[in-house]
């Protein structure tokens, strides 16, 4: 009767580890790449809210390290694509090995799982930060190229700007008309994203690259429901890439006032994000940066906060992953940025 007892419980056991082995697999994954984002970052954007931040109530954190054992030299693109691919890129290249054979990014794996995929960005589309995720090119900087890329990436969304790099090409040739034929709805307005539904859709809603914060309202928050709304219809799942560049961008440009615009319209996303998200057991949300840029320092007086940037430049230091969802635990402790991908990947299969 006892062996009995011992042999009934170890099956209640190996059966109570499957299901929950079960449940902490993801349908669908969200992961937001925010270029430049670190902890002073982090701590200004709490500091301008009042003490809090919407960062704070994903479940689990963990620390990413972006540099190396033998060099702390940050390079953007290469520390965007080791996220992408999960390995060291070729040079300036976007999806190539040191050899320029291409590798496979994470959305491709995500596709070869039948997951719908899809991106929004708040750059252009062909933009390193979001290219990464879905060219194969051995220059970053050659756009029309990465445009004409997009086509053979079998993406089901992709929202963000770069429109004059479809249709105002050197080459003459306008890729919208392909778009099409390949089934992709077409936006040029961000206020046509509301309407209409379609299975396949290509947002390039900004000529080059989307204003700043205050001036393009609330295209984020737009482009990104959007793009949920249409992915979400897939019985399989989705994998969703949300890459914002511009507090990078107000870092490189030393402008304070550009920083906490972009850091305030992060926290209305996250919101945003968390409402939809934040209590589905089927949605692993995963929220991180590729690099940090600049030292900020932060300013009360008379109960009005300001910042300063000290320094603009990219340092090694670890950024923040925060994750929330079936599978967050995963993203705790302190791991390269080549991990985060080998994170993601094991959870697609």
């Amino acid at each position: 009767m006892y062996k009995k007892t011992i042999i009934i419980l170890v099956i209640l056991s190996w059966i109570s580890c499957q299901t929950s082995a079960q449940v902490q697999q993801p349908k669908n994954i969200i992961l937001v790449v925010i270029d430049g984002f670190g902890m002073d970052h982090l701590t200004a954007s709490a500091v301008a809210n009042g003490g809090k931040s919407n960062l704070f109530n994903l479940s689990h954190t963990g620390f990413l390290q972006i540099h190396d054992t033998t060099s702390i030299q940050i390079n953007p693109v290469s520390s965007i694509s080791k996220i992408a691919c999960g390995t060291e890129t070729y040079p300036g290249g976007l999806g190539k090995d040191e050899n320029k054979n291409d590798v496979t990014n994470i959305l491709e794996s995500a596709k070869k799982e039948n997951k719908a995929v899809g991106i929004v960005s708040t750059s252009s589309i062909t933009y390193p930060s979001s290219a990464a995720f879905f060219a194969h090119q051995s220059n970053y900087q050659k756009r029309e190229r990465i445009a004409s890329s997009i086509l053979e990436a079998d993406l089901d969304v992709f929202i963000g700007g770069g429109l004059k790099y479809f249709n105002k090409r050197s080459d003459g040739e306008d890729l919208t008309k392909d778009l099409r034929k390949k089934g992709y709805k077409l936006y040029e307005q961000v206020g046509k994203l509301e309407k209409g539904r379609a299975k396949k859709v290509a947002g390039l809603v900004f000529t080059d690259h989307p204003d700043k914060a205050g001036l393009r309202g609330e295209y984020l928050q737009i482009a990104w429901h959007k793009a949920f709304r249409t992915l979400v219809k897939d019985d399989n799942g989705y994998f969703m890439l949300v890459n914002l560049t511009h507090i990078d961008w107000a870092c490189q440009a030393n402008d304070p006032d550009y920083l906490l615009a972009e850091l305030k319209d992060m926290e209305l996303f996250i919101e945003q994000l968390l409402k939809y998200v934040g209590s589905d057991r089927e949605s692993l949300l995963i929220i991180t940066s590729s690099y940090n840029r600049g030292l900020i320092e932060i300013e009360n007086k008379n109960n009005e906060i300001s910042l300063k940037i000290k320094d603009n430049g990219i340092t090694p230091a670890l950024v923040p992953v925060f994750a929330n969802g079936p599978g967050a635990e995963n993203f705790s402790g302190v791991y390269k940025n080549t991990d985060l991908y080998m994170k993601l990947r094991t959870l697609l299969f």
